[in-house]
């Protein structure tokens, strides 16, 4: 009897199944790494931008609004032609923080 040797030939243009694997491994990092550089390109630009100012800006006015006591005061009307009686010119501003003629509004007292 004879033995019969069987010999596989694989093609040159095809990679081994290894390399193949480490070829994927090597795109997802590649990819992780463009996706984090890019985000981190995304939030300069963003702070770097007017719309950033923007915010902030609106951020630090809504916390000085708190402290305007115009909403309170019983010369203050919500009326868009005339405001505050005594004070037209300065109601709802950063003036009127400290308004020397502020008087809070009288609690409605319970009918008898």
């Amino acid at each position: 009897m004879q033995q019969q040797e069987t010999i596989i030939e694989q093609p040159l243009n095809q990679a081994p199944s290894n390399a193949a694997s480490a070829h994927q491994s090597s795109i997802a990092v590649i990819g992780i790494v463009s996706a984090y550089l890019g985000f981190t390109v995304l939030v300069i630009a963003l702070l770097r931008s007017n719309l950033s100012k923007a915010i902030l800006n609106r951020i630090f006015t809504i916390k000085h609004n708190h402290q305007i006591p115009c909403g309170k005061c019983q010369y203050f009307k919500n009326n868009r032609y005339l405001q505050c009686a005594i004070h037209p010119t300065k109601v709802l501003s950063q003036e009127a923080i400290n308004c020397p003629d502020y008087l809070p509004q009288d609690k409605k007292l319970p009918r008898q």
